[in-house]
């Protein structure tokens, strides 16, 4: 009478089925905690009299096992049998070392030189080799996408071999889409280390040549000074301005000095990017499987930049020794002496679009 009274009903064993229907999708994205309240909640709307917190958790952990398996099938599902064979080949040992395809991938060395950023281009080239296509991460929820990646890096290659082919495949998906995203970053932050890091050498070298010079230089800056000393009380006093600075020092020493400080204050004394000329060989390591590895991408208002990093990528490619006369340079505006831009030597040249293209 009271159920009758109440309008409610036990609870059976068809309800199992229903909220396990109803929850599954939701579950795709909510916490354990948030599925339980939402089924309590469920369960009162349908005048249900709540069953024991064991049956709750059952019901749970059954929907938690279904979104599992249904993430599996749609991750394994969009592969072909081709890069299904791919991906079960990531976890055999790799030819030449003692670790499987995969614990390669997973475990770059991030120290910041030429060989290790060619090195990590060598992974995203293999990755991007499996032809997993971008959009399959959007086809599950990002936090089960999240948790298989996790997965992934977190097995070793024989649990993962132990584990059934459609769930196998589908960490691998995961993990590999991730690995590709993660390397990615980490050749970038790589190489503007390693730019940065040849950046401050140059100029360190710049400031220790700036100092020395200006010790050397001692003699010759002290002529200049009296000679500015000698045409100001000349002018003062009315006096001939030449017979003045004859009175105060040679001629032929005071062109000698002036040419002395004109060195001194040269755009490549003061510059440190001069310096990078010297760092050439290192940049020719690491630029050219880097810039054939990534492609960049930008606005509008990037265009030109884009067009000289194409410049450059071709110029590694064919061998060319020299910059087109036509190469794109308006973006550089914000060089040192960009006036002087095309004064500068055809490998300095590429260093500067080099450094500018590091990302930020």
């Amino acid at each position: 009478m009271l159920l009758d009274r109440l309008k409610a009903r036990p609870f059976s064993s068809t309800d199992i089925r229903v909220l396990t229907g109803w929850l599954t999708p939701a579950a795709q994205t909510l916490r354990h905690a948030d599925a339980l309240a939402d089924m309590v909640l469920e369960v009162r709307r349908r005048h249900i009299l709540l069953p024991t917190r064991a049956a709750l958790e059952t019901i749970i952990h059954v929907v938690i096992r279904r979104r599992v398996r249904i993430a599996h099938r749609a991750l394994s599902n969009g592969l072909s049998e081709s890069q299904k064979v791919s991906l079960d080949a990531l976890l055999e040992i790799r030819e030449g070392t003692a670790v499987t395809t995969l614990a390669w991938l997973r475990a770059p060395s991030l120290s910041p030189n030429a060989v290790n950023l060619d090195r990590i281009a060598e992974r995203v080239k293999l990755l991007r080799s499996l032809a997993l296509p971008a959009e399959l991460a959007d086809w599950i929820p990002v936090k089960l996408f999240d948790e298989l990646s996790a997965e992934g890096n977190r097995m070793s290659a024989q649990h993962l071999r132990d584990l059934n082919p459609e769930r196998r495949r589908a960490v691998l998906a995961a993990t590999a889409l991730y690995l590709s995203r993660n390397l990615t970053d980490c050749a970038m932050d790589l190489f503007e280390k390693l730019l940065g890091a040849l950046t401050r050498r140059a100029d360190n070298q710049a400031a220790q040549r700036v100092t020395r010079s200006v010790r050397e230089l001692q003699k010759p800056l002290k002529d200049v000074s009296r000679v500015c000393h000698a045409m100001i009380d000349a002018n003062e006093k009315g006096e001939d301005v030449s017979s003045a600075i004859d009175r105060t020092v040679h001629w032929r020493q005071f062109i000698s000095s002036v040419q002395a400080v004109d060195t001194l204050i040269a755009p490549d004394v003061v510059d440190g990017k001069a310096d990078l000329l010297s760092r050439y060989p290192t940049i020719r390591k690491m630029a050219p499987e880097f810039l054939s590895t990534f492609v960049f991408r930008g606005h509008a208002v990037a265009a030109n930049l884009l067009r000289a990093l194409a410049t450059i990528t071709d110029l590694y490619r064919t061998g060319k020794r020299n910059v087109p006369a036509r190469a794109p340079i308006s973006f550089a505006a914000g060089c040192p002496c960009p006036g002087r831009w095309q004064d500068q030597p055809q490998s300095l040249r590429v260093l500067r679009l080099q450094r500018i293209e590091a990302p930020a």
